[in-house]
């Protein structure tokens, strides 16, 4: 070691080496000149002499062995300079003002992959990338110039000419001289100026380009960066028992993603850990691991992505097939762009569970079963779905255009509005009415209403969601059960009482007839035979009517075709003795038209429509009835006309119910009507009437399918 230091001593300032044998040689000239100047001495004088030189002697032998000691301890700090000069962990240079490498450490010399006896007197410049050469030349001259410090950064060849970044920091000092040079700190910064390239790589990553994948883009930046043949980026499922890949990057493209299992994996190792690095033999390591076998697989670099709250939620890994180069940039790059990648897995699973959940409430949002509507108090109408549309009849941009109170029934309005407003004023937290609503063609829709809130922090109403229900079919069956229990009542109340007035008769007339027997009346007891006998037919020819009406539509004989006037004709024969005692006219039309269908029924049509005819064809002097068919669209169309009395408009809705008797003092059941509409709607048909009024006459219209159509 000592020889070492000499060796660098001398490379350092050849003069001190041969600083000893020049002193002595001083001493030596020295001496001689005092012995050609020296006087002859006595011997007292000699002795004393003698005593001194001794003295001086001893004097001389203490100093010297303080200098050597002096000298042993410099040649130790020199030694010790130059080691740290040598071994420091970043490089030093000592330049010439010509850029020529004068002195070089040990570390710079190994940044640069060159022997130092080869960097000397080479220009540094040589070393340097020519994009950045005359950012170095720059520098240096305005070094040299300005005796300013100098700091730069640049690209150097390395070993096996690899580029590397460094940062140069320049001082002007002299040398022994009195020349000026450039002493300057070399340190490798491409770690840094990695990371730093990664920051800007991971800001920029799908924010200059929306559309694309982040963690494939993240995979091949690794792969690149890293030199890496693998890389996988990872979700965790299954409380960590398994992992699915959200970016797989193999051999220069992408792979498709696979969920694993990740027993007896280095990915297993990894989770829980913020790195886990494995520089070689990795494949021996785990060699249950098909993907490190079939990859050939030498080092391996992993690490955890955490979520916010601390818990694992996926891996990143960098595989390759020769042992792991740089261990500390695969380390802390992994560290730097594991936060945003775990930050971009929870936003993935967010958005992917938002999706869903949008989804799932489109789905119910969308269902064709209830009108749903959010409005807000400050912007209105938020949304609306098909289904509210279908109901209120207008389109979606239609009813977003509108307000709540224009589709909204005028006499429905106040009602709805007082709930509303108690709703805002948080008094209820939601309300359900019957309303109506307006449809965009006029009509009118039941609806079933039940309007709620979402409240703000403050109590406000952030928004309100709407869900209408269309009533109108059970409003229509509440008015139609309403109509049939009135017909049921008036049923029963006329079947009651035209049961019971024969039945009172029957009953008064077979007290007669007990009476008159007993006193052997027999002209009283004929004429009370007479009164029970029309009792009986009265009560006979309702209870037949009843049945013919409940066998309508469930006993039909097969169709037969019939003309026109024979199934008129066959009417007339029924009710011929009240025409005759009306004396009415009956004109029949003698166009040949073929009916088709249930004989017997269709002459119940035309007979009971006549009857009614000659009933109320009132004390006219002249009465008629005109009895005739046409041919319409297919149909044929047949009318009853009579010149008779009318029909008073209130009973135009109610013409064609059960019992409904146009002049209650009349003969007869009610049901004329019913039967004709029944038996003409079993036929495919369908009956109206013309009356201009009381006193104008009535016409009576039903069409029947032709043949041709029914077939």
């Amino acid at each position: 070691m000592t020889k070492k230091r000499n060796l660098l001593q001398s490379a350092i300032n050849p003069a001190d080496a041969n600083a000893e044998k020049t002193l002595r040689q001083k001493a030596v000239d020295a001496l001689q000149k005092k012995r050609a100047l020296r006087t002859p001495v006595s011997s007292e004088d000699a002795q004393r002499l003698l005593h001194e030189l001794e003295v001086h002697q001893i004097e001389l032998e203490l100093q010297n062995e303080e200098l050597r000691h002096a000298q042993a301890e410099i040649e130790t700090s020199k030694a010790r300079y130059f080691d740290l000069y040598d071994f420091a962990p970043i490089g030093y240079f000592t330049l010439s003002e010509k850029g020529l490498i004068i002195e070089a450490n040990l570390t710079a010399c190994s940044l640069l992959g060159v022997a130092r006896n080869k960097l000397l007197n080479f220009p540094l410049s040589r070393f340097i990338l020519a994009d950045d050469a005359s950012i170095y030349h720059l520098h240096l001259n305005k070094l040299f110039e300005t005796g300013v410090p100098q700091t730069l950064e640049l690209r150097m060849h390395g070993k096996n000419d690899t580029p590397f970044w460094v940062r140069v920091e320049a001082t002007v000092a002299q040398d022994g001289d009195s020349a000026s040079v450039c002493r300057a700190v070399i340190i490798d910064i491409t770690v840094s100026k990695q990371l730093e390239d990664a920051q800007l790589f991971l800001l920029q990553c799908g924010y200059t380009h929306p559309g694309e994948n982040f963690f494939q883009s993240l995979a091949k930046y690794l792969a690149d960066i890293l030199k890496m043949d693998f890389v996988c980026i990872d979700r965790l499922e299954d409380d960590g028992l398994n992992a699915r890949t959200v970016a797989v990057w193999c051999d220069a493209r992408f792979d498709d993603n696979i969920s694993y299992a990740l027993k007896d994996t280095p990915c297993g190792a990894v989770v829980g850990k913020t790195i886990c690095c494995f520089e070689k033999d990795v494949r021996h390591l785990f060699p249950k691991d098909e993907a490190l076998q079939e990859l050939r697989a030498e080092s391996y670099a992993g690490t955890t992505l955490w979520s916010n709250t601390g818990k694992p939620i996926g891996l990143i890994a960098v595989i390759s097939r020769r042992p792991l180069a740089n261990l500390c940039l695969a380390e802390s790059l992994l560290k730097l762009v594991a936060i945003r990648a775990a930050g971009e897995l929870e936003r993935k699973q967010a958005e992917e569970d938002i999706r869903a959940s949008e989804a799932r409430f489109r789905s119910y949002f969308n269902l064709p079963l209830h009108g749903i509507a959010i409005t807000s108090p400050e912007k209105g109408w938020i949304e609306v779905n098909d289904r509210l549309c279908a109901i209120m009849g207008y389109s979606h941009d239609e009813i977003l255009r509108m307000t709540w109170p224009e589709m909204t029934h005028p006499d429905d309005l106040a009602a709805d509005l007082e709930q509303f407003n108690q709703l805002m004023s948080g008094q209820i937290e939601q309300y359900s009415i019957d309303k109506r609503f307006i449809r965009k063609d006029g009509t009118i829709v039941w609806t079933s209403l039940t309007v709620g809130c979402v409240r703000k922090s403050d109590g406000s109403v952030n928004y309100l969601i709407a869900l209408v229900e269309d009533i109108t079919y059970r409003k229509i069956a509440e008015k139609q059960l309403l109509a049939k229990n009135t017909e049921l009542e008036r049923f029963t109340y006329t079947v009651s009482h035209d049961l019971k007035s024969p039945l009172v008769t029957i009953k008064t007339f077979l007290g007669h007839l007990v009476q008159d027997v007993a006193s052997a009346n027999k002209e009283r007891v004929a004429q009370d035979l007479g009164f029970i006998h029309n009792a009986a037919d009265k009560m006979n020819a309702l209870l037949e009517e009843l049945l013919d009406l409940s066998r309508i539509g469930r006993v039909v004989l097969p169709p037969v075709e019939a003309p026109l006037q024979t199934i008129v004709q066959e009417a007339l024969d029924l009710v011929a003795g009240r025409i005759a005692n009306r004396g009415v006219k009956v004109v029949v039309t003698q166009e040949p038209l073929i009916l088709y269908g249930d004989r017997i029924r269709l002459v119940e049509v035309f007979q009971n429509l006549i009857d009614n005819a000659v009933k109320f064809i009132g004390e006219q002097s002249e009465p008629l009835i005109d009895i005739g068919a046409e041919t319409k669209n297919g149909d044929i169309v047949c009318f009853v006309r009579d010149n008779g009395m009318g029909i008073d408009p209130r009973y135009k809705d109610k013409l064609f119910s059960l019992f409904e008797k146009l002049n209650p003092e009349m003969e007869g059941t009610g049901m004329g009507l019913v039967l004709v509409k029944r038996i003409i709607e079993v036929h495919g048909g369908r009956i109206w009437f013309e009356s201009e009024g009381l006193g104008k006459g009535t016409c009576f219209w039903f069409s029947l399918p032709s043949k041709q159509v029914q077939g």
